[in-house]
């Protein structure tokens, strides 16, 4: 997880690529949202996407 994010809710979804779940994220300078990742697990990259419309610009890859 980025530093400087904070972790706001988790929901089932199926909006955000092949994930499972969606994990929102809040930056504290301007507040998007972001899928991310459950604890536990690491992400290998960050890229810009629309597959999670309106939640946020970022998306993911989990490993593990």
């Amino acid at each position: 997880m980025p530093s400087g994010y904070t972790w706001d809710q988790v929901e089932p979804t199926g909006t955000c690529g092949s994930l499972s779940y969606r994990y929102r994220l809040r930056t504290p300078v301007n507040g998007l949202w972001a899928c991310a990742i459950p604890f536990g697990w690491s992400y290998d990259s960050l890229r810009a996407t629309s597959v999670c419309g309106s939640t946020g610009p970022y998306q993911y890859r989990l490993l593990g």
